[in-house]
């Protein structure tokens, strides 16, 4: 099972994201995030396989957390 975090200050686009991911077999939500600083240490924490990622995201955007 791969492990995903969602990184995304959209409610609405988050939700349905999540509500795919939870509908699958193929991946476990291990977190979500509104806000680039704390998607960042989410993904360092939780060491998900893929991370679905803002680019434009309040506190660190999501091309920085690319690179971190």
């Amino acid at each position: 099972m791969n492990k995903v975090v969602i990184v995304e200050d959209e409610k609405i686009l988050c939700e349905f994201v999540a509500r795919l991911i939870n509908e699958s077999p193929m991946f476990e939500l291990v977190g979500q995030s509104g806000d680039g600083l704390e998607g960042l240490k989410l993904i360092q924490e939780r060491k998900p396989d893929m991370v679905v990622l803002d680019v434009l995201i309040p506190g660190l955007n999501g091309v920085n957390i690319m690179r971190s």
